[in-house]
């Protein structure tokens, strides 16, 4: 099993390198295959026996960088994606990104357009690079946040996500100036951008979100009591 093989090699560092060596083929095309079929628990698993899956990246990266970029990230298959990162220290997303960067930068730029602030959390722990993403495709940004704070109800938690990821405001609030005017109060807009003595916005919604499920569960209780709560009752109705 995976877990006796783990604790030789604790024990004996490389005791599995000859097997590997000489079923270095077929290991490898069981690796590919664990990529197409997400199966990141085998990825890991021959990683932490510590299979060279260095030279294996480089013998096959432009796959895996297709199967990762057409698969892994369009699915939002970030379970998958954090345990590549935490579990195979030989796999770097930064360089990935790099690699990737029209493609990478696309996918970034949707998610923004549709205001998936969570996902931008999960990009943030694969280490994408928002700062030089932002440069490179400001104009665009600047577009989608426009666009958000122009809106009746401005969206406020993606546009303080962007805040905690070094959205450059200072060049927005410049060359948009005009039309935030007509569009927004300036002290609402500076609460709903500034990071000063708030919490990020996914950190206010969560706090929204559990307020809303104790006021359910409060009226739950009020409405439906429970079995003791009716026995109670019951007593007191009899006395």
């Amino acid at each position: 099993s995976f877990v006796a093989l783990r604790r030789i090699v604790e024990v004996h560092r490389g005791a599995l390198d000859a097997y590997f060596a000489a079923h270095r083929r077929e290991l490898e095309a069981l690796l590919v295959d664990a990529f197409r079929l997400r199966d990141v628990a085998l990825i890991a698993d021959l990683s932490l026996l510590e299979f060279p899956v260095g030279p294996f990246f480089e013998r096959h990266q432009a796959e895996i960088d297709s199967v990762l970029l057409y698969r892994w990230l369009p699915n939002k298959c970030w379970t998958e994606l954090g345990t590549l990162r935490n579990e195979v220290q030989r796999w770097s997303f930064p360089a990935f990104f790099e690699r990737s960067r029209d493609r990478s930068d696309d996918f970034v730029l949707s998610i923004i357009e549709n205001g998936y602030w969570f996902d931008l959390q999960n990009l943030a722990q694969l280490s994408f690079d928002f700062q030089s993403f932002f440069e490179r495709r400001f104009e665009q940004v600047s577009r989608a946040v426009l666009g958000f704070i122009e809106t009746p109800r401005p969206h406020f938690v993606l546009l303080r996500e962007l805040s905690a990821l070094s959205f450059p405001w200072a060049r927005f609030m410049e060359e948009q100036r005009d039309r935030i005017a007509h569009a927004k109060d300036d002290d609402f807009l500076q609460f709903v951008i500034s990071l000063e003595g708030f919490e990020v916005g996914s950190k206010v919604y969560g706090v929204v979100e559990q307020t809303c499920r104790l006021y359910h569960s409060m009226a739950s209780q009020l409405f439906h009591p429970g079995p003791q709560a009716e026995h109670l009752g019951d007593g007191a109705a009899s006395g």
